[in-house]
Order: C-alpha cells, then sequence, then structure tokens
C-alpha cells in the first residue's frame, strides 16, 4: 500500500534519544524501496494527538499508518493514549500495527 502512495512522510514528536527509532524506520522502509520524509516537530505543551492531527492536515495527508502499543492499563486508564485518541476523533483514515 505504501508503495503506491505519492509520498511518505514520517512524522515524529521531537524527544531526546528518539534518533535511533527514526534512523531503524527509515532503514526497515528503505529495504522496501521506500524514502520516507521525516519530519520531526515539538510537542510543544500540544497533547501529542492533537500535535500528531495537526501536522497530518497540514502536509495534506490522506491516511496515517501508525503503531498502536499499549502501555499499563493503570496508565492507559488515568491519561488515556494517542492510539485511543485518533480513534476517537482523527478525520483520517488509520492503519495500525502491533
Amino acid at each position: 500500500m505504501l508503495q503506491m502512495a505519492s509520498g511518505v512522510h514520517l512524522l515524529t514528536v521531537d524527544e531526546p534519544g528518539k534518533d535511533v527509532v527514526h534512523r531503524e524506520a527509515i532503514e526497515y522502509l528503505a529495504c522496501h524501496d521506500l524514502t520516507p520524509e521525516l519530519i520531526e516537530f515539538a510537542q510543544a505543551g500540544r497533547d501529542p494527538a492533537a500535535a500528531l492531527l495537526a501536522e497530518a492536515e497540514a502536509i495534506k495527508a490522506t491516511c496515517i499508518v501508525m503503531g498502536a502499543y499499549g502501555h499499563s492499563r493503570a496508565r492507559e486508564w488515568l491519561l488515556g493514549g494517542v492510539t485511543r485518541r485518533l480513534l476517537a476523533t482523527s478525520p483520517f483514515p488509520l492503519l495500525l500495527a502491533h
């Protein structure tokens, strides 16, 4: 599906120590002949889900492909999670992987 896309963007919240994750994602996509544009954005006090949706809208995304990783039940209950928020509020189609 991604190989048929006109462009692939890798959006990530700018966090110290996450460079390895970005590099691994880019290398994985390169193995499938994909060259994503890396877009790092500052959370700047925003809700991460809202920040992700704003960035996706800014680049005129047509869908969001993302990992859906769970946290402890207590943390999810208290704080919620990006996946849950996107499932509830995203105007974009979502493709989730765990």
